[in-house]
C-alpha cells in the first residue's frame, strides 16, 4: 500500500512587514524631498535672475543720469509687477507715493515742500524711449512686494512708487522687496554711489534709513 503524497495547502499572499513599510515610506520621503529641493532651487534661481536684471537696470539709470545730466526716475507698478524709466531735462519736486495734494510750485506756501532744494513743478517726467531701458514686467509669478524710499513714511505695497536719480550723481536711498511664493530678496540702493546690494530674505527697514547722510 503506497502512502498518499503530502498534502500542501496553497500559498497565501504575505503582507508587508513593518520594516518593508518603513523602507517604502523612506523612499517616498526621499523622492518628495528631492522634488521640493528642486522646486526651491528653481524658485531661487528665477528670483535671483530677476533681482540681477533689476539691479543692472538701476545701475544703468544711475549712469545715464550722470552722463546725460538728466533727471531720471524708475517707476514701479506694484499691482502689475512691472517697472519703467522716466526722465526730464528739468529737476522736479519729489512727492510721496499716493500724495493727493494738488500740483504746486515748490516753496510757494510751504517752506518744507522742497526738502531737496530742487525747485520747479512736481511731475513732468516723461517716458524715456531708449531701447536699453524698456518697460519690464516680472515673470514666473514674481512680484514687487514693497518699495520704500526716503520720501515715503512707510513701504508702498500697492499702486506705484518711484525712485529718483539726479544729474549730480545722487539717488534716493531705497529698498525694494521681490517675492516669489514666499521667498524674498531685498535690494538696497546706496544714495551716494548708486550701488545696489541684494540680500537674501525679507529684510527689515534699517533704523537709520531716514537719516540724512552728510558728505
Amino acid at each position: 500500500m503506497t502512502a498518499n503524497p503530502t498534502h500542501r495547502s496553497p500559498r497565501t499572499p504575505r503582507g508587508f512587514t513593518l520594516i518593508e513599510l518603513m523602507v517604502v515610506m523612506a523612499i517616498i520621503a526621499a523622492i518628495m524631498g528631492i522634488a521640493v529641493t528642486s522646486m526651491t532651487s528653481l524658485q531661487n534661481t528665477r528670483l535671483r535672475a530677476e533681482a540681477m536684471r533689476l539691479s543692472g537696470a538701476l545701475r544703468m539709470v544711475y549712469g545715464r543720469a550722470a552722463v546725460n545730466a538728466v533727471r531720471y526716475q524708475v517707476s514701479f507698478n506694484l499691482d502689475q509687477g512691472s517697472y519703467s524709466v522716466e526722465c526730464s531735462p528739468e529737476n522736479v519736486l519729489i512727492a510721496p507715493a499716493s500724495d493727493g495734494r494738488d500740483d504746486r510750485r515748490a516753496g510757494d506756501d510751504d517752506p518744507e515742500a522742497d526738502p531737496f532744494g530742487l525747485g520747479g513743478a512736481r511731475g513732468g517726467l516723461e517716458d524715456c524711449s531708449e531701447p536699453l531701458l524698456p518697460t519690464r514686467t516680472l515673470g514666473h509669478g514674481i512680484k514687487i512686494a514693497r518699495v520704500l524710499t526716503t520720501h515715503d513714511k512707510d513701504p508702498v505695497e500697492s499702486g506705484t512708487n518711484t525712485i529718483a536719480y539726479f544729474p549730480n550723481g545722487d539717488v534716493e536711498r531705497s529698498l525694494i522687496w521681490l517675492e516669489d511664493d514666499g521667498a524674498f530678496l531685498t535690494l538696497s540702493i546706496d544714495p551716494m554711489s548708486g550701488r545696489v546690494r541684494v540680500y537674501p530674505g525679507d529684510h527689515d527697514v534699517p533704523d537709520d534709513f531716514f537719516e540724512v547722510e552728510e558728505d
